[in-house]
């Protein structure tokens, strides 16, 4: 965690092992819940973006999107399904040929996205089933039965402002004779 005088920024990476090891936290439809480390409920602006994404699936996908079902105030999507954290493109295929042996990565996204009471973070991979012509999930399981399975490592950054700094200005602009 970094800690200027007015703004915090922290880090909070996810991976394939955050399912293995809470599985109560991936939901039947492959959306992953990520609590936020501190408690930023009451903080009014959190700025949300990816700082880097792998993703190892079992197909090649094109483009794969991160994104999230988290209502952001300043993003509109035409789809009205969640907002685009980021996407990932296709890399290369792996030598030798394993499970998961295509990669797709994003690195540092520019989308910076504004959350008020942030305390969770829902998070899920598309891409386009160019056969069936609709957009589908990532199945994020690896012991999962999706026909699409990844594994993967997502790094999140969150600014927000001090709290004890806002409240060290507010308490500077009172009035001393009113308190």
């Amino acid at each position: 965690m970094y800690n200027s005088n007015k703004f915090i920024t922290q880090y909070v990476s996810i991976n394939t092992n955050t399912i293995l090891n809470y599985p109560e936290q991936l939901t039947n439809d492959n959306i992953l819940s990520v609590n936020i480390p501190q408690d930023i409920a009451r903080i009014p602006n959190v700025s949300l973006s990816v700082v880097s994404c792998c993703v190892a699936s079992n197909e090649e996908l094109g483009v794969v999107v991160l994104k999230t079902d988290n209502v952001a105030s300043n993003y509109v999507g035409n789809d009205n399904q969640g907002c685009i954290l980021s996407n990932l493109y296709f890399s290369g295929r792996a030598q030798g040929g394993g499970a998961n042996d295509f990669f797709h990565y994003a690195n540092r996204s520019e989308m910076d996205l504004s959350y008020s009471n942030l305390n969770q973070l829902r998070v899920y991979l598309e891409y386009e089933n160019v056969a069936g012509g609709v957009t589908d999930k990532v199945g994020l399981d690896p012991a999962g039965a999706s026909a699409i399975t990844a594994e993967f490592s997502i790094v999140f950054k969150l600014c927000y402002e001090n709290t004890e700094e806002i409240n060290k200005q507010y308490r500077e602009q009172i009035n001393p004779h009113r308190v």
